[in-house]
């Protein structure tokens, strides 16, 4: 797996962000569903050639605040787009997503479409309706089935994790072999509040068909093959009624974005999300 941690200065406001590169925001890559700012390494500052990268901490997630509430996709994107505006963003962004984050970049783009120029997004957990959700989601493991159907030991698991972040972090380590270790401990800078609410109003909460059809600007969605997040029969569906987006399909799980950043920086230097 080829990572290197990231350079930058830090910016504190709205969310707390890693910042490379200098003059206003060019683009910006959002992380996943209980990750941080950790996940994109080194190898995407490239993306820093002709303007800022920009790499915040979701609300909720790593450095950035927690509040007690509040954590529904259209908090999510307006809490992206104050930090964008924050660090001087004056034109539309490249924006790079893995996972939850791709459906935060598409709320961006619905709400803030002055902020969007296009999105390439890795692992998106599209599903066609809150039960397409649940049921895809159960069936990635006993801990991902007590949060979908909302079950008491979940709430149980994470105020653990809150209580003992070291332990968490190395149970993480050992359940995710191969993920560099200050991603999985960045993954645990949450807590029941941030995850479970953010799980339940953003990833279950969502309108796939909605979401997508506010979006103006061109988007691809990769999904791996070993991947089982995405639903890429549904994906193909939504690809059919929008044309704005395009669905590519490659070898690779869940985390493509660590286990292939070439070809990854590759698909967001891309200009205008053409095809290769």
């Amino acid at each position: 797996m080829e990572w290197t941690p990231g350079n930058g200065a830090i910016h504190e406001g709205t969310l707390v962000a890693r910042v490379v590169g200098e003059g206003s925001p060019e683009s910006v890559l959002l992380h996943g569903l209980g990750g941080s700012s950790e996940y994109w390494g080194a190898e995407y500052e490239p993306l820093a050639m002709g303007g800022q990268l920009v790499i915040p901490d979701l609300l909720g997630f790593g450095r950035s605040p927690h509040p007690a509430e509040g954590y529904g996709l259209d908090a999510q994107a307006d809490a992206v787009a104050a930090c964008l505006v924050e660090l001087g963003a004056d034109r539309p962004l490249r924006v790079g997503a893995h996972s939850l984050g791709c459906l935060v970049a598409l709320a961006l783009a619905a709400r803030h479409p002055d902020l969007v120029a296009e999105i390439v997004g890795f692992g998106p957990p599209l599903y066609a309706d809150r039960d397409s959700a649940r049921v895809r989601i159960a069936k990635l493991g006993f801990v991902e089935r007590q949060m979908a159907y909302e079950l008491p030991f979940a709430e149980r698991c994470c105020l653990w994790m809150c209580d003992h972040p070291r332990a968490a972090a190395r149970l993480g380590q050992f359940l995710r072999p191969g993920i560099p270790w200050p991603i999985v401990r960045a993954g645990v800078e949450h807590n029941w509040a941030s995850y479970s609410q953010t799980f339940r109003d953003t990833l279950l909460a969502q309108s796939s068909a909605l979401l997508v059809g506010g979006v103006k600007a061109p988007v691809v969605m990769v999904a791996g093959f070993a991947d089982k997040i995405p639903d890429r029969s549904y994906l193909h569906l939504l690809a059919s009624h929008h044309p704005n987006l395009r669905i590519v399909e490659r070898e690779g799980g869940h985390d493509l974005p660590l286990t292939d950043p070439v070809w990854c920086l590759g698909q967001l230097l891309t200009p205008m999300c053409s095809p290769e």
